[in-house]
């Protein structure tokens, strides 16, 4: 290997050959690696010190034993089982939070529509359209221009006649829900009074034998 890389980088190989610069380019990374292991905040290496460096390197000189690796595969399957926990609780939660988010804007639309339909009464409505007929008759009696008065009168008109439609639907509604409930009344009088004759004539007949 080193014949191939000697004419690619022959600084390198030079480099390796050298045991003093070689020891010393580890001391240094050594003094690095300890340097910034105790300006770590809450990380408990304060106390790092080259001792402990030099242990973690000899320990990878050692080859490792079948129950080693068998560690290794089951620290790695504890992990990965963890992991999915995690994620299967984070997207539990996610799933909760976005339920109960939509619970919350249900109720708040049902809020808003309730005050708004309680608002939006045909009182309030035949006020609104009060409002805007003492507004066209008060500017016929100010605005000398025909034209101009009429072009204002017919743009008011045209704003209070889709809450006109709405008063007449309701009215028909209300109509037509007195008449439901008028018939219903009949039908269910007719059948109490049919099934009382019936009753009483079976009840003469059954005497009569």
């Amino acid at each position: 290997m080193n014949t191939a890389w000697k004419n690619l980088w022959p600084d390198c190989i030079n480099f390796l050959r050298d045991d003093s610069r070689l020891l010393e380019a580890v001391d240094n990374s050594i003094t690095d690696i300890i340097t910034i292991g105790q300006q770590l905040e809450g990380g408990g290496f304060y106390d790092l010190n080259v001792y402990d460096i030099e242990e973690v390197l000899q320990s990878h000189d050692a080859e490792l034993t079948i129950n080693d690796l068998i560690e290794l595969n089951q620290e790695d399957d504890i992990g990965e089982d963890e992991q999915e926990d995690d994620i299967g609780e984070d997207e539990q939660e996610d799933d909760m939070g976005e339920g109960k988010q939509d619970d919350d804007m249900g109720e708040r639309e049902q809020e808003e529509e309730g005050k708004e339909t309680h608002l939006f009464t045909n009182q309030n409505i035949k006020d609104y359209i009060s409002m805007i007929q003492k507004a066209t008759n008060f500017i016929k009696s100010i605005d000398p221009d025909p034209k101009r008065c009429a072009s204002v009168c017919k743009g008011l008109k045209a704003q209070i006649a889709p809450y006109e439609c709405i008063l007449e639907e309701r009215k028909q509604m209300s109509k037509q829900q007195a008449l439901d409930k008028f018939f219903m009344s009949r039908t269910s009088t007719t059948t109490t009074v049919t099934t009382d004759v019936t009753v009483e004539y079976s009840s003469s007949e059954s005497g009569f034998e």
